[in-house]
């Protein structure tokens, strides 16, 4: 880091290139060892053959200068689903990053993987024996860094623009199932703005200056932070790079388990945008995504490889794929855009920026410039951007659509260039222009190639814009990523765990002490009210719980159970394979770990907590509540009928013989038995016996 600060001191003042700069990312590749077993083949096909196939056709055509790898590289899954860290998964990415290298000519320095969840199962220790994730990671041999950081040059002497890596894997990374959420220390938040303070230092001797582009394997909303969720300290990586005007944050992780476009944009301190965006996983969806930097301007589209292996991946294109063929296999590339068309070639507007992603805005008083990158959709096949007819349309609310002709850059064969007359959008000072560009090789059959239609902001003079809205998302795609789901899952499990506690511990104080009955009572008397129906539906689950409570036997275990919730051990099992069986808490875990118990804050317990309270302690409560109200008033009818038969036929006694009712009778409350509570429970366990 020394040497490339040096260097960029040297070039202080200088101007950057305005080259155009692509890199590629995909993530979560789970290669397994039991990937040609049939539950796996059957749902994800053959990850490894696809990835090679992959190299060989899109990465040789397109040769990014960079490929990100964000995190889970390995299954780690013994077959019973245990995490154990395999010598055959990490032998086969290793072997798939070289091909990736020679394919992308890049060189293995330039392929950028970060550590996942699965990469991270069972390892008690970085860059111990269990760990093999460092026998093919070459920017992470450092076990106590977890920044990593790597400029990718340009023309001119500063860098096109700088890929942070954040590890926020847990240390120690427990078996499976745990580390779905991230952990930032406090050590790892001190070395991120440290590392962005040094590199803005000298990244602002630029002009334009480069973009900070940041990838991690966690969503930044799925990352605790070393204290309890909701009582973390006042800075986390979201506000570090907020602060430090980082581009946009890349990371995996969810599988698109919110979306397919899990997209989010946040606002920087000097009113610029910081965007967070989640891919799909590489497993279950082939997705890989083609990224570019002009001028200072991130652009990126998303792409499926369609495969026999994995012939239900999703995909959004409207226009149907064109079958491929290398090697005997065939597969098609379609895209997540609806407006994306692949045919000849990968299009992707690099300048202007996309408006739902950028506040940079076109100044009217000249023409507009517009490049897009034409890069070959796959190797081999003698596609040359320079040979191919690209073309642009244009419209704006005011105007038609319109056609203009791009040609190469000087730069690159690649880049192509054209200009949008100033005239042409009309006399409105402030708009959007709509872009789509468009390619084709007058020799091919294959369908016309086109970038996404994307919006771009125009301004006449001197002002400030905001990003335009993203259209289409769900509400998991737009609001998901900007949730805190650990501290979320914690106030979630302790609100759940109050309710228990509501459940057992209110309606037993109004036994107690009596009030159960006055509560009874009023409710009866206030049923003829308008609002008395509506007031009984409300108290209904409270008046079942109050019968509950007026059986000891059934409530306690039900504390007990609420106390083991709280405070106690909730079950016994191992955490790490070469250690001694772990206790699991409330959000932590008790583990013997280097000659010492060690305390280990674990948030997932809290989501198995939520799980837990909301679908058994909740429900089971309520159910015996009312299972048990139902039962004591059936019970009380009983024994009150047979009250009535008893007093009758000692009235027919009494008048027969003239003699009084017994003396053990007088005074006798036949309603309540002193074993109703043991026919309670005998009524209670009879239906679950026979079952």
């Amino acid at each position: 880091m020394g040497l490339y600060l040096a260097i960029l001191a040297v070039f202080a003042g200088t101007t950057a290139s305005a080259d155009v700069t692509h890199f590629l990312q995909i993530s979560d590749l789970h290669l397994s060892k039991y990937g040609s077993w049939p539950q796996e083949w059957n749902y994800n096909g053959d990850r490894e053959a696809d990835l090679n196939l992959l190299a060989a056709t899109v990465v040789a055509g397109m040769q990014p200068r960079a490929i990100l790898v964000t995190g889970d590289l390995a299954d780690s899954k013994e077959h019973a689903h245990r995490g154990r860290q395999l010598t055959e998964e990490w032998q086969a990415n290793k072997q798939v990053q070289a091909r990736l290298a020679e394919a992308a000519g890049c060189g293995l320095d330039l392929v950028l993987d970060l550590r996942g969840n699965h990469d991270n199962f069972n390892v008690p220790h970085r860059n111990g024996a269990e760990d093999l994730f460092h026998t093919v990671s070459r920017g992470w041999q450092n076990a106590t860094s977890r920044v990593c950081h790597t400029a990718l040059p340009a023309a001119a002497a500063c860098p096109a623009l700088v890929l942070l890596g954040v590890d926020t894997a847990p240390s120690p990374g427990l078996r499976g199932p745990s580390d779905f959420f991230g952990m930032a220390t406090d050590s790892l938040l001190a070395e991120l703005d440290a590392t962005l303070h040094t590199l803005g230092l000298a990244l602002r001797q630029c002009d334009p200056q480069p973009p900070v582009v940041a990838y991690g394997h966690y969503p930044l909303g799925l990352t605790t932070y070393g204290l309890a969720p909701g009582q973390r300290g006042a800075d986390s990586a979201l506000s570090i790079m907020l602060r430090h005007e980082v581009a946009v944050f890349l990371s995996g992780h969810l599988h698109s388990s919110l979306g397919q476009r899990s997209h989010h944009i946040y606002r920087t301190p000097t009113h610029g945008v910081f965007a967070e965006l989640e891919t799909a996983a590489w497993k279950d969806a082939r997705r890989f995504r083609l990224l570019a930097v002009d001028s200072g301007h991130l652009s990126f589209a998303d792409y499926y490889l369609q495969t026999p292996s994995r012939p239900s991946t999703p995909s959004r294109s409207s226009a149907s794929p064109l079958q491929r063929h290398h090697n005997g296999t065939s597969f098609a590339i379609t895209a997540e855009d609806q407006t994306v068309a692949v045919g000849d070639f990968f299009m992707l507007i690099t300048y202007p920026p996309d408006a739902r992603y950028s506040v940079h805005h076109i100044d009217t008083k000249g023409p507009v410039a517009v490049r897009a990158l034409v890069l070959p959709a796959v190797a081999g096949a003698g596609l040359l951007p320079q040979d191919a007819e690209v073309w642009m349309q244009w419209n704006t609310e005011q105007s038609g659509s319109n056609k203009v002709p791009l040609a190469p850059t000087t730069d690159s064969p690649a880049v192509f260039a054209g200009v949008v007359p100033s005239e042409g959008l009309g006399p409105a000072s402030r708009g959007v222009l709509q872009l789509q560009v468009f390619a084709r090789l007058p020799s091919s059959k294959a369908p016309t190639s086109a970038s996404a239609r994307r919006p771009a902001q125009y301004l006449a003079g001197a002002g400030g814009v905001r990003p335009l809205p993203l259209t289409g998302q769900s509400l998991l795609e737009r609001y998901g990523m900007a949730l805190d789901w650990p501290t979320l899952a914690c106030r979630l499990y302790y609100l759940g765990l109050c309710g228990l506690w509501c459940c057992l511990l209110v309606p037993w104080a109004l036994v107690r002490s009596g009030q159960a009955c006055r509560l009874q009572l009023w409710l009866t008397s206030h049923k003829a009210e308008p609002w008395g129906v509506l007031l009984a539906y409300l108290a209904w689950p409270l008046l079942k719980l109050i019968d509950m409570a007026r059986f000891p036997a059934l409530l306690l275990p039900q504390i007990v159970y609420a106390l083991n919730l709280t405070v106690g051990v909730w079950f016994v099992g191992r955490a790490l394979s070469t250690q001694p069986l772990a206790l699991f808490l409330a959000g932590h875990v008790l583990v013997h770990l280097d000659g010492s118990w060690r305390l280990l804050q674990v948030p997932e317990q809290y989501t198995v907590g939520c799980f837990t309270l909301a679908g058994v302690a909740l429900p089971l409560t309520l159910w015996t509540a009312a299972l048990t109200s139902y039962m004591s008033k059936r019970q009380q009818k009983h024994q009150q009928q047979v009250s009535r038969e008893e007093e009758i036929m000692l009235v027919a006694r009494e008048s027969s013989t003239g003699s009084s009712a017994p003396e053990s009778w007088q005074g006798t409350d036949r309603g309540r038995s002193p074993h109703s509570t043991l026919l309670l429970l005998d009524t209670l366990l009879l239906p679950v016996l026979q079952a």
